[in-house]
Formats: C-alpha cells, sequence, structure tokens
C-alpha cells in the first residue's frame, strides 16, 4: 500500500461509488493489470458493483455467483 495506490483507490470510489475496501482491491488489480498486460490478467470477485467496476476500467472480470 502507498500513497499511488490510495489515490487510485480514491479515484475509483469517486467515478465508480465504490466502498473503500473494495475500491483499494480494485486499485490493486488495475496496477496490477497494467503490470502484467490486461490481457493476461482477470479480476474475481463475487460483488457485482465491484465487477462492474473494474470492466469499466478494463480489465477481465471473472464473476462468482452461489
Amino acid at each position: 500500500m502507498d500513497e499511488d495506490l490510495v489515490e487510485l483507490g480514491t479515484k475509483l470510489v469517486r467515478t465508480h461509488a465504490l466502498r473503500a475496501g473494495d475500491a483499494l482491491h480494485l486499485a490493486a488489480a488495475v496496477r496490477l493489470s497494467r503490470y502484467l498486460g490486461r490481457r493476461r490478467f482477470r479480476f474475481t470477485t463475487a460483488d457485482n458493483e465491484q465487477a462492474d467496476a473494474a470492466e469499466a476500467e478494463g480489465i477481465r472480470v471473472i464473476r462468482i455467483t452461489d
């Protein structure tokens, strides 16, 4: 966790109306996807709002459902 990650998480809260913890989780995923390359990265979540936000950020999502 560093200042840049918190800044990105804050941006994601404002852009997608996420809860703080979900935004930080997504911010870490956004950063990692940039490092690995978006084509190789998948984000897994059971939270529909978080999944929608991740997709809006260009991340491929695996949605967990019951």
